[in-house]
């Protein structure tokens, strides 16, 4: 009976390992089907949306300057010469509220040989137009005021969120469209939407300056069209 002992202790070890194997091989398998389900991202394409509209408005720029033999001097004057065509924008039906101080400069003027010989200072403001066809006048008005510069116009929308929002929509559209094409060619289902990331809106370009020459004409403005443009990124599921 003293051999016996052994082997009683032998028979518990072996399920022991036998026990382990086992649940150490439902763990991998486990492990393995999660896998492939984890990795799966779906589909991500980026989506396009334009609609075209109409200027209503223009932002122009108008630069004044002046010299004197003192800085002070060159001030006063370019000051001087900026209220007369602040007041004339204002005659033209220029709202107070439409009106920018956008820069004052003042430098001196030097001879060959590098001394002072006087100032020169600039002073610039930008009207908002509310009505395309006030635009000639409007620069006319500023030019014949003491105006020495004429930059713009920057032509635009007055309110384009609502169109915006159309451009947005359009996008998302445009983006399901893609993803069926991939998820077509893929052999896969197209699913539903997990995450979407709004790209933003492209501005538009504005045109080239007005000349000085419209001292003598009020100058067409042609508004044309701009597109107001939006750009998605969507992510759809797949299976």
């Amino acid at each position: 009976m003293g051999g016996m002992k052994p082997i009683a202790i032998l028979i518990p070890l072996a399920a022991i390992v036998v026990v382990a194997a086992v649940a150490g091989s439902a763990h991998g398998s486990g492990s393995a089907n999660a896998g492939p389900a984890a990795a799966d991202s779906g589909i991500t394409v980026t989506g396009l949306g334009s609609v075209d509209a109409v200027p209503d408005r223009a932002q122009l720029s108008f630069d004044v300057q002046a010299s004197g033999t003192t800085a002070v001097q060159a001030l006063d004057r370019a000051a001087a010469e900026s209220r007369a065509v602040n007041a004339a924008l204002r005659t033209a039906g220029i709202a107070g509220a439409d009106l920018q101080t956008t820069q004052i400069s003042i430098q001196p003027r030097r001879s060959d040989a590098g001394a002072v010989t006087g100032f020169d200072s600039a002073t610039s403001v930008t009207a908002t137009v509310k009505s395309l066809d006030r635009v000639g006048r409007t620069i006319d008005a500023a030019v014949r005021a003491g105006a020495s510069g004429v930059n713009g116009p920057w032509l635009s929308k007055g309110d384009t969120d609502a169109l915006y929002a159309s451009a947005l929509k359009a996008a998302v559209t445009d983006a399901r469209a893609k993803a069926q094409t991939i998820a077509s060619a893929a052999g896969v289902a197209l699913g539903r939407v997990t995450n979407v990331v709004e790209g933003g809106a492209a501005q538009p370009v504005p045109f080239a300056a007005a000349d000085t020459a419209v001292k003598q004409a009020e100058v067409p403005i042609e508004p044309g069209t701009q597109a107001i443009q939006a750009s998605v990124t969507v992510t759809f599921a797949a299976g």
